[in-house]
């Protein structure tokens, strides 16, 4: 259901919120559907419980989920507008492409290069 890049650069909390978010809006989860328990996915993913307790917290306060004493988090919020799922995304290249002193115009660029590069694949 998940899969964590430990090297990635994106903390991993915001992976797996990321992940549910994508999940949700292709339809492979679904409002009503339940997310695993905290201690289940830390276990699947191999990592701390605080790191997924974290995750599930940021979707409790997008009113991505809902969490249901005793029952645990369920999802209430159906697709999302694909903006916004890569919004996140985008912030953070955004941000590196700065700390690396590329224009704008450069970031757009290589932008544009790993689009067409997407198409001939």
């Amino acid at each position: 259901m998940f899969s964590i890049k430990f090297n990635s650069g994106v903390p991993i909390y915001r992976q797996v919120v990321d992940q549910v978010v994508r999940q949700i809006d292709r339809g492979q989860i679904e409002n009503g559907d339940m997310l695993p328990s905290v201690r289940n996915l830390a276990s699947e993913l191999g990592v701390n419980p605080m790191t997924v307790s974290k995750a599930y917290s940021i979707l409790e306060t997008e009113s991505v989920v809902e969490r249901k004493r005793g029952v645990g988090m369920v999802v209430i919020k159906k697709a999302v507008k694909p903006a916004n799922v890569l919004k996140p995304s985008i912030k953070q290249i955004v941000a590196d492409a700065q700390h690396l002193g590329l224009s704008e115009k450069d970031l757009s660029k290589l932008i544009r290069e790993q689009w067409k590069k997407k198409g001939e694949r």
